[in-house]
């Protein structure tokens, strides 16, 4: 299963970008990896850009976002 959900807002008032999905249910999840880019990639390098998050939560901040139009990739991980 995929991760679900997955919103990027930005904020007004902050200049940042409130990151939130939900993560799947399922015996071998282990994290979340969210990495920004300032344009879409085609590459399917899953380390393409640069980190945002990594962990088990469901939200986030970037905090250090360049333009409302960054791209945003994120990609469960499982453990075999």
């Amino acid at each position: 299963p995929n991760v679900l959900n997955f919103q990027a807002v930005y904020n007004n008032t902050t200049g940042e970008i409130d990151l939130t999905w939900q993560n799947p249910s399922f015996a071998n999840f282990e994290a979340v990896r969210i990495m920004r880019m300032t344009a879409p990639s085609v590459s399917g390098d899953p380390l393409e850009g640069a980190l945002i998050y990594d962990g088990a939560g469901e939200a986030t901040i970037d905090s250090n976002a360049y333009t409302r139009r960054d791209t945003f990739k994120i990609i469960k991980l499982e453990t075999d």
